[in-house]
């Protein structure tokens, strides 16, 4: 499990390596600083109310007091870097993002690719798809409101910044 946890963490800083790179070549941007690295869907041992365990966290993120957080909303909805506020009742956890609401399978079969492309125009965001047959999976109207999922979160995490996106590429 640590193996896996490790291995995971150099992939995300090699990847960030590369869109470092990128971001250099065309822009007159820098070195970014990296300042969250977050595992996601993961178990790890941990000690909460005096006992020692493991604690899986699928689909949510550690929210220790004083963590940074990300919770995603979806491609044509906001998302949040947020703070965590160490809930020890949610073992000091809190989502990782909206949640899906529909299956990808029943996102795909209720929307057209074209559509989606559409409506994510609308919102002023550009897309870009390696595989565009696939978007509606990622469509906003497959994910929950991720305002009322910030609302019900109130106990977890302690918002600090609402982004807004721009682009999207999906892989």
């Amino acid at each position: 499990m640590t193996f896996a946890l490790r291995f995971a963490e150099v992939n995300r800083s090699r990847m960030l390596d590369v869109v470092e790179a990128a971001f250099g070549a065309y822009t007159r941007v820098g070195r970014f600083e990296r300042v969250v690295d977050i595992h996601h869907n993961y178990a790890a041992w941990e000690n909460h109310f005096g006992v020692d365990g493991i604690v899986h966290r699928k689909g949510a993120v550690r929210a220790r007091a004083g963590e940074t957080v990300l919770i995603p909303g979806s491609m044509g909805t906001a998302s949040y870097v947020a703070e965590g506020l160490g809930n020890p009742e949610a073992f000091e956890t809190c989502q990782h993002g909206a949640g899906r609401a529909l299956s990808r399978t029943a996102a795909r079969k209720s929307k057209t690719s074209r559509q989606v492309y559409d409506e994510m125009a609308e919102l002023g965001v550009a897309l870009l798809s390696g595989d565009p047959k696939t978007v509606a999976e990622e469509a906003p109207f497959a994910y929950k409101d991720i305002e009322a999922v910030m609302a019900a979160s109130t106990s977890l995490v302690r918002p600090i910044r609402r982004l807004t996106p721009l682009g999207v590429v999906k892989g």
